[in-house]
């Protein structure tokens, strides 16, 4: 169980090991990067721009290879009013926690987090989420809206393929708040994603991926 920090206090005992226990019953995940997870925080952050954030800490070599990585996920209690609500955002914030951290790690892309949100996803995901053609309209961080960011793009496409969420993509349709109608993730993007568990595929791919 992933350990859960109620700083809310309002679950109870039952409803944090729920919790804590999501990612191994409700999400695909591994051992590998649940170990880098180390806590899911609860609390009342109120009226803020968030439901949820992930963030990390990572720890590099003389060398600069990333050798570790510490995240947390936090979860703002004051929007998320029951424990639906709860598992749905865990499972977003859960796909940044594995795409970014295999980015981290696989591909050494950078030292540091900052780094990494701010550089574009990897081309080959963007054609395999058949996005290239909105990729004016797409950035790497928050510059063109929550909507438009491809960090926050690829986290929705690992809650609704490798979660057991049936809430709709929150990217497909122009409604919402959406500039763009993105569609439901192709499969290819579920293979594209799957990539990033696998060991034995680093080092097919190099990072950046320019356009």
């Amino acid at each position: 169980m992933i350990p859960v920090i109620d700083e809310s206090g309002s679950l109870t005992p039952e409803q944090q090991a729920e919790l804590g226990n999501h990612v191994f019953v409700d999400c695909y995940s591994t051992p590998v990067e649940r170990n880098w997870l180390k806590a899911i925080v609860v609390r009342e952050d109120g009226a803020v721009s968030y439901a949820g954030y992930w963030s990390a800490q990572v720890t590099v070599d003389d060398n600069s290879i990333v050798r570790d990585i510490e995240a947390i996920i936090v979860l703002n209690r004051s929007y998320l009013q029951d424990m639906t609500e709860l598992k749905e955002t865990l499972s977003h914030e859960y796909g940044h926690h594995v795409t970014l951290s295999y980015m981290l790690m696989s591909y050494n892309v950078a030292d540091n987090m900052g780094d990494l949100l701010k550089t574009r996803a990897p081309v080959d995901y963007y054609r395999a989420r058949n996005i290239e053609e909105t990729y004016d309209q797409t950035a790497p961080f928050y510059e063109k809206g929550w909507n438009n960011c491809d960090k926050e793009i690829l986290a929705e496409d690992y809650r609704v393929l490798f979660t057991n969420s049936d809430r709709p993509h929150r990217m497909a349709n122009a409604e919402n708040g959406n500039t763009v109608a993105r569609g439901k993730p192709p499969e290819i993007t579920r293979d594209w994603i799957w990539r990033l568990f696998r060991p034995e595929a680093v080092g097919e791919v190099a990072w950046p991926f320019p356009i």
